[in-house]
């Protein structure tokens, strides 16, 4: 079962898809949003579960994507981790690029702190949980 809210928030749609089996369709989904480019942010640790097979989908999908990792821990919730994610995306990320968080809490966090500031007005993130 898949359950989709949308609402307005500061004049912006947002939209929350909820349900299993997700991740299969997440690619997809996407670049349903048709972004120029895809950042996926996550730890380590997922990522060697995780980030490889949607980096694949995604481009798979005609969209040039980029993978950032950090770490694992609460401590890695911090400005030198977005600091240092930010660096990297410079040169590559662009205003219709799309931020990608997988991952637990901490790296559901430090994702949206990096589309939050780095694209300011147009946001377009997606937040994954494992």
């Amino acid at each position: 079962m898949k359950v989709r809210y949308s609402f307005s928030f500061r004049g912006k749609e947002v939209g929350i898809l909820i349900g299993h089996g997700l991740l299969e369709n997440a690619a997809d989904l996407i670049a349903s949003y048709d972004p120029f480019r895809a950042v996926i942010i996550t730890d380590e640790t997922v990522a060697e579960l995780y980030a490889a097979k949607l980096r694949e989908e995604i481009e798979g999908c005609g969209i040039e994507t980029r993978l950032f990792t950090f770490a694992p821990g609460e401590e890695r919730k911090a400005r030198k981790i977005k600091d240092r994610i930010e660096e990297q995306m410079l040169g590559f990320a662009t205003a219709d690029s799309a931020v990608i968080g997988i991952g637990g809490g901490v790296v559901l966090d430090v994702a949206g702190y990096v589309a939050a500031e780095f694209f300011r007005e147009k946001l377009m993130f997606f937040a994954i949980p494992t």
